[in-house]
């Protein structure tokens, strides 16, 4: 089906309108292909692919677009598109042979002389025209004579008269580096890589020299260019990157300190230095790179380990910021005597890493043993301390020292059920509570070891830690109780009374009669001979607000009525 061309210039016109320039060359392709013959439109591809910055598609079109002008007979207008092409791409040969055939056919059709069927170029002739072109401003013009000299000299085995016409393409057209790397090329070939290294102006000129004095083992020259040209181009990582590593490889070490700007290159320079022994400049080159990328964790480690390696710790500590380095800081400063900075480095770390349940341990210990009673309680918790028989313990002392005895004694749980036996710890802690005055937590010790010695079925053993408390706190009413329950439930007899004469003396000096009372005459009924339980009860019924407390006695003792007090 025929393509219909003022529907596909219009779908082309709107795709450019709506800036979709692929889409567009697209619809001008199908055209260019359905009517090779369009050459306007040949010709809007060939701009197309332009700004695309497709310039190799580009120029097919135009050379196209040039030949069949050319065969019309319209010279000057395939001239006029060869010079456009020539603009794009300065020594394409399609372009320079087609000028230059238009030219010669120019100027025979002016001298009134037949066109020749056949072209034969003269060089030397080129160069006259290309400076007539100079004359009349025509720079392209002038530069593609030039070149089609160039080639035409070289090809006659003429290679100065090529370097010279190339030379002055080169200084016609000054910005123009494609005719430079040519003439730089040709000088090079010719043995004359000094007036090539003058003719090098940017990055890829200068390696080129570069490269050529490498060929001719002549190294140290070839380095000196290559730096040169790295110091024009600061982003070409990869000449920089070998640029320094030639450096430091030939002992230039200070010359590629000087010349590193990233933080890669100054980290290649520190292994360098490293290498020739020179921790400090190699320290110092660490640090430029922090200072260059400081978000970069790993380059921050790297200088916290080689100042510690070189024992600088105070910049290793200024340095250290995340956890694993501020850890080994601290133990730098732990094997110098420095505790307390190890301990405050390894606290900052936590707070890093608040999740680190083995260092938060840690540091608890160090703390407690230092003394810093006061950084150990923010530290423990019950997952810290786990079933840590020495934390459990740590723990428990410092909740029964501030007053919250439930979290205290739920430590000392977690204790007691801990593998292996831990009475003795639990026992020691209940002295140490009861020398500073916490009593009620010295009796969650006792209370706790009772009852698992009650689970292990040791009746005595619960028993002998109560009394070992009640030793120390004779008047501690729940401590006797238990004690009682104990001596009741384990049938220790022997020991029972003892408690009992205990509670009430207790319950008396709390001021607590009824619960004397009660078991003041029971010890009365099952001792009547003991005059000291008939005193503890009548203490304990006169302080109830028995107004007898004798005949209470005696009627309690009687089971046929009064009894004398006397005869009791």
């Amino acid at each position: 089906m025929p393509i219909d061309r003022e529907a596909t210039l219009r779908a082309a016109e709107k795709l450019l309108r709506q800036g979709k320039l692929d889409a567009a060359i697209a619809e001008y392709v199908r055209l260019a292909a359905a009517q090779p013959r369009d050459w306007a439109s040949v010709n809007a591809l060939g701009d197309l692919y332009v700004r695309a910055g497709q310039i190799d598609r580009a120029v097919t079109q135009f050379v196209r677009v040039a030949e069949q002008l050319a065969r019309e007979g319209a010279y000057a207008k395939a001239a006029a598109v060869y010079r456009k092409i020539l603009r794009l791409s300065p020594l394409d040969p399609r372009a320079t042979r087609g000028l230059a055939a238009l030219m010669e056919k120019e100027s025979a059709a002016q001298s009134g002389q037949p066109v020749p069927a056949a072209w034969s170029p003269d060089p030397d002739a080129k160069v006259k025209a290309s400076r007539a072109a100079q004359d009349a401003g025509d720079v392209p013009r002038a530069c593609a004579l030039l070149i089609e000299a160039a080639n035409l000299y070289a090809a006659a085995n003429r290679p100065w008269d090529a370097i010279a016409a190339v030379a002055e393409a080169s200084s016609v057209d000054p910005a123009n580096s494609t005719y430079r790397q040519r003439l730089i090329r040709m000088l090079i070939q010719q043995g004359e890589i000094v007036q090539a290294r003058y003719v090098a102006r940017d990055v890829a000129e200068l390696l080129i020299v570069a490269d050529a004095y490498e060929t001719l083992g002549r190294n140290a020259d070839a380095l000196d260019i290559r730096a040169e040209a790295a110091s024009f181009d600061l982003n070409n990582l990869g000449l920089r990157h070998r640029v320094l590593t030639e450096l430091t490889t030939q002992g230039q070490t200070d010359r590629a300190r000087a010349m590193a700007r990233s933080a890669s290159e100054l980290l290649l320079v520190a292994e360098a230095l490293t290498r020739e022994g020179r921790a400090n400049d190699a320290i110092e080159a660490i640090a430029a790179a922090v200072d260059v990328a400081p978000a970069n964790a790993t380059i921050r480690r790297q200088l916290v380990q080689a100042a510690l390696a070189a024992g600088d710790l105070e910049r290793a500590r200024k340095a250290a910021r995340g956890a694993s380095d501020l850890l080994a800081v601290a133990e730098a400063l732990e094997r110098c005597g420095d505790g307390a900075g190890a301990r405050q480095l390894r606290a900052d770390a936590l707070r890093r890493e608040p999740d680190d349940v083995a260092l938060r341990r840690t540091l608890a210990r160090e703390y407690y043993a230092a003394g810093e009673i006061e950084q150990v309680r923010w530290l423990l918790t019950p997952e810290t301390a786990g079933e840590d028989p020495e934390l459990l313990r740590l723990m428990a002392y410092l909740e029964f020292t501030a007053g919250r005895g439930d979290e205290g004694r739920r430590a000392l749980e977690t204790l007691a059920r801990a593998s292996g036996s831990h009475a003795d710890e639990i026992a020691r802690l209940g002295e140490q509570l009861a020398a500073e005055g916490h009593v009620d937590g010295a009796f969650a010790c006792a209370d706790v070891a009772a009852d698992r010695a009650i689970a292990a079925g040791d009746w005595k053993r619960a028993a002998a830690g109560l009394e070992a408390f009640v030793a120390r706190a004779p008047r501690h009413v729940p401590a006797l109780m238990k004690l009682v329950d104990v001596c009741v439930d384990g049938g220790l007899n022997g020991m029972l009374q003892t408690a009992q004469v205990q509670l009430v003396d207790a319950y008396l000096a709390a001021g607590r009669p009824a619960e004397a009372r009660i078991i003041a005459e029971d010890l009365v009924q099952r001792a009547p001979w003991r005059r000291d339980h008939v005193d503890r009860c009548r203490r304990a019924l006169a302080m109830a607000g028995e107004p007898f407390p004798d005949r209470r006695i005696a009627d309690m003792l009687s089971a046929d009525g009064p009894v004398a007090l006397e005869d009791v």
